[in-house]
């Protein structure tokens, strides 16, 4: 900012060139961020999704520690269902009613529908469902597919490139990469 001096006045301001450079560079920066913005917003959602199903587990994990109770009793278990048959768009928490260890609609106690962000999908699962739970009060997790690891992959709708995998295994331990 240049000051000029003319008799007693000083006077401050912009010279036409400061207000051309600043202007040049925001348009340049505006023009490197916004083609890239929608993509940005898809790969945060994403990750949100991620780390999302990975504390869900954990507080499907913490409930059967915790022996919380639905409609009055206590459940065998808690679990998350994982369907790829209908829409690949969200996944359920709910109690295990009947003790196998698995999802059985109109028989086990939905706690939470989990629905994915716009543009997020669930990755083909080989047995088109799974069914994680755990038991309390020690922790003792099944998983339906009767792997000892298991991948729960999210990815972008348009670009299966971008995605996501949630590890749990059998001893629990839940994790993003």
């Amino acid at each position: 900012m240049n000051k000029i001096i003319r008799g007693n006045k000083k006077q401050c301001g912009f010279t036409l060139m400061e207000a051309i450079v600043s202007l040049t560079l925001i348009a340049i920066l505006s023009a490197v961020v916004l083609p890239n913005y929608t993509n940005i917003r898809s790969q945060f959602a994403l990750l949100r999704d991620a780390y999302a199903l990975a504390q869900n587990l954990r507080i499907t994990q913490e409930m059967a520690i915790s022996a919380r109770k639905v409609e009055g009793s206590v459940p065998f278990s808690y679990g998350i269902h994982i369907s790829t048959i209908e829409d690949n768009q969200g996944y359920l928490i709910y109690a295990d009613i009947n003790g196998d260890q698995q999802y059985v609609v109109n028989v086990d106690q939905i706690v939470e529908e989990v629905e994915l962000n716009k543009g997020i999908v669930l990755q083909e699962i080989p047995t088109n469902f799974l069914s994680i739970n755990f038991q309390g009060p020690d922790p003792i997790t099944f998983i339906s597919s009767g792997d000892n690891v298991v991948e729960i992959v999210l990815m972008l709708k348009e670009n299966a490139q971008e995605f996501e995998t949630v590890f749990i295994n059998k001893a629990g331990l839940i994790y993003v990469e």
